[in-house]
């Protein structure tokens, strides 16, 4: 419904959403081809380890050590990132 009052603030901070994103691919830039292709498919294509590991041809160990250093990276690189798929 229109209204002649605009709210203060958007819900979404754009602008937080696209520095983190910067960041984030500023980053992953830096890491070895074999760690980002792991990470893209992991968190972004959703793919569980096993289908990372048949998609690269890849040991689901290797797909597990290249995940936790890649994530090692990102940290080190000032990103703290929360997700249900890093390994403990």
């Amino acid at each position: 419904m229109p209204t002649a009052d605009l709210p203060d603030a958007s819900e979404r901070d754009f602008g937080a959403q696209s520095d983190l994103s910067v960041q984030v691919f500023t980053v992953l830039r830096g890491l070895p081809a074999g760690q980002r292709v792991v990470l893209v498919l992991r968190f972004w294509a959703d793919a569980s380890e096993a289908e990372v590991a048949q998609q690269l041809g890849i040991a689901v160990g290797t797909v597990k050590s290249r995940t936790a250093r890649a994530l090692a990276a990102l940290r080190a690189g000032g990103l703290s990132l929360e997700t249900s798929k890093e390994i403990p």
